[in-house]
């Protein structure tokens, strides 16, 4: 932030200098002075860069440290889940059922496995376990369909008709006549050797040439690929069709190559860098996004679409690591609109198996590659599967996460559903997402030997976070856990039913919570995918004195497992019994008592009771100080013990 211009401004300098003399203590610290004017809410996330309430006094190492963690908040982004939110098709026609389809199960977004393993489906799923809901009039795939078989001689798969329909869907009749579309980006998501290239192929020549009639005006059409090989394979494929077809010109120089139709529009091709600017695309096709650094697609690509009337960012990869933001981002985005069962503004589809199943059950092999059967054969398959390593396996040929193979639990989350409603009470634990764009809750329950889940809420913003916040604390027995960022601004009326949690206790209880999972003593209530799709990729490292979720070696967001890793430890400690005012009820009327009635007090009884021929009481044992106890809690709990003993004597 130190470069933003409005630090050089006379009023900021002025507002800077009142806040520097109002509070001359670091807020964040309360010991070192306070050198610089730190922002509560940081201006790249709407904050008022002048609003006195938005400021505090900080030392420069606090204020340094909050940048950082900042900045590495928004390296990564992530999500919440799919699951079974309903899918709104042109027309409202359901898709063509796949061949196999009646053995796996009808769901769209999380259908149930079903089947044996010598049941196998002879050929791919053609409908995407995720994608995202929309409402059209139609789409331009019978002409593009049409296109392939003449120009290229392809028959598309239903697979790839699905996916090209989704990006090239209309709102209304009118919209076709003048080429207008609903979308304006889509990302698709599959497994290798699908058949990606061909609708690339297809795509970038149909664009070029049918949707410049539909328009009436040249387009601009550029291929970018994480390795600039790769579109030039495309290109040596097009340009002699192109030429022989449309009298179109190519231009072929190592790093420049383009084809040049007669009505001025043009196919280009360009490496993923960020330099690319200068250039106004009408349809931008992107392979391999998962390899493409976030400042190329958001600092050069996308901004060349801004004044083009309806543009397209086609997006298409397999799945990536931890360090693919871009897909990431994309990726989260699409599937929180498929959680709300809300239209998204991107067309989304991936075809892959449900989180959690493993890796050597064929039966979920055609969700990931739904050209199985044309392109891709099972002998194929299982050879790669027994020849190469199992986290490259998972990654290309079922499009799942690398990380996946190393997630902190057996795939026993989805045996662990429980048709238990969940009781009232227990703890709430918040966390947030890396780049603080989302704010997530799970509630746990101790239930007697066991722990049931429910995520409370998944919300955009802090305001919409605490008036959730609200309603579950509206129940008095529920216990709150926030992490050090939070603990600030949690509500007076609340914060004796507060507790702190962070780093240190995911070191102790992730260890904790797997052992419960794994012995079927942690289980979660239907409607939870979000959370099943954090805790199945999260991946546990160990340390020297724990064994944490780590998000940055998990392959995408992890929080809603992570609160749930606070929320399931601090539910299943067995807490001391909490003492209230009419426990100590008896001892206002200390004449009735005689000194063996004091058997509730945590102290030993006066000596005078030892003479009496009754035996001593026994004396429960006495509650260790520890860290972990409310401060307010245990110095109440020493008093009343204090009280007690005098009312004995």
């Amino acid at each position: 932030m130190a470069g933003n211009p409005i630090y050089n401004t006379a009023q900021w300098k002025a507002l800077r200098k009142q806040v520097l003399e109002e509070e001359p203590t670091c807020h964040w610290c309360h010991r070192a002075p306070s050198t610089q004017a730190d922002h509560l809410i940081e201006l790249d996330n709407g904050g008022d860069p002048y609003n006195r309430d938005n400021l505090v006094g900080s030392c420069a190492s606090c204020n340094a440290s909050r940048g950082a963690r900042h900045v590495n908040r928004k390296t990564a982004r992530r999500l919440q889940n799919r699951a079974n939110a309903p899918t709104v098709f042109p027309n409202d026609q359901a898709l063509t059922p796949s061949p196999h389809l009646e053995s796996l199960g009808t769901s769209r977004n999380q259908p149930e496995p079903s089947g044996i393993e010598g049941d196998l489906p002879g050929s791919g799923r053609t409908e995407p376990r995720l994608i995202t809901a929309y409402t059209a009039a139609g789409d331009f795939m019978d002409s593009v369909s049409l296109f392939a078989e003449r120009i290229y001689g392809l028959e598309l798969m239903d697979w790839q008709k699905v996916a090209l329909a989704g990006q090239l869907s209309y709102a209304a009749p009118a919209d076709r006549e003048t080429g207008t579309l609903i979308h304006r980006s889509a990302c698709i998501s599959t497994a290798r050797q699908v058949g990606k290239s061909s609708c690339l192929k297809v795509l970038a020549s149909w664009w070029a040439t049918v949707m410049a009639g539909i328009r009436g005006e040249p387009q601009t059409v550029m291929i970018v690929a994480n390795e600039y090989e790769r579109a030039s394979i495309l290109f040596r494929e097009m340009e002699p069709v192109m030429a022989e077809k449309f009298g179109a010109k190519s231009y072929k120089s190592f790093g420049r190559e383009s084809i040049t139709f007669p009505d001025g529009s043009t196919i280009r091709l360009a490496a993923a860098t960020a330099g690319k600017h200068g250039y106004s695309v009408d349809l931008l096709l992107v392979d391999e996004i998962w390899d493409i650094k976030p400042q190329v697609i958001y600092g050069a690509l996308k901004p060349s679409q801004i004044a083009r009337r309806s543009p397209l960012m086609s997006c298409w990869s397999t799945a990536g690591d931890a360090s693919s933001t871009v897909l990431i981002s994309m990726r989260e985005q699409a599937i929180a609109c498929i959680d709300r069962g809300e239209p998204s503004p991107m067309f989304f589809a991936e075809w892959s198996p449900p989180p959690g199943v493993s890796p050597a059950d064929r039966m979920w092999w055609p969700w990931a590659s739904p050209a199985l059967g044309t392109t891709i054969t099972w002998e194929g398959l299982e050879e790669a599967f027994a020849t190469i390593p199992l986290a490259e396996f998972v990654r290309a040929h079922l499009n799942l996460w690398q990380g996946s193979v190393k997630a902190w639990i057996p795939n026993v989350w989805g045996d662990r559903l429980t048709d238990t409603p969940i009781p009232t009470g227990g703890v709430l634990a918040i966390e947030t997402s890396l780049d603080e764009s989302r704010y997530v809750a799970v509630r746990a329950v101790g239930v007697e030997d066991r722990i049931i889940v429910d995520t409370e809420f998944v919300v955009e913003s802090m305001a919409a976070m605490w008036g959730e916040v609200t309603r579950v604390m509206a129940d008095p027995a529920v216990q709150l856990r926030v992490p050090p960022g939070l603990v600030e601004h949690v509500p007076p009326d609340f914060r004796r039913r507060t507790e702190i949690v962070g780093y240190r206790e995911l070191k102790a209880q992730t260890p904790i919570v797997r052992a419960l999972i794994v012995e079927d003593r942690l289980h979660h209530v239907p409607g939870n995918e979000a959370l099943a799709e954090h805790v199945n990729r999260a991946v546990m490292v160990k340390t020297n004195d724990g064994a944490p979720l780590s998000s940055q070696k998990s392959p995408g967001p992890i929080e809603l497992a992570r609160a749930m890793v606070w929320a399931a430890g601090a539910a299943s400690v067995p807490r001391p019994h909490s003492h209230s005012v009419h426990d100590w009820e008896p001892f206002r009327n200390r004449e009735r008592l005689r000194p063996w009635d004091c058997s509730d007090a945590r102290t030993p009884p006066p000596r005078s009771a030892l003479r009496q021929s009754r035996p001593r009481p026994a004396v429960p044992h006495r509650l260790a100080s520890s860290s972990r106890t409310p401060s307010g809690r245990l110095r109440n709990w020493s008093r009343n013990s204090r009280r007690s003993s005098a009312a004995c004597r």
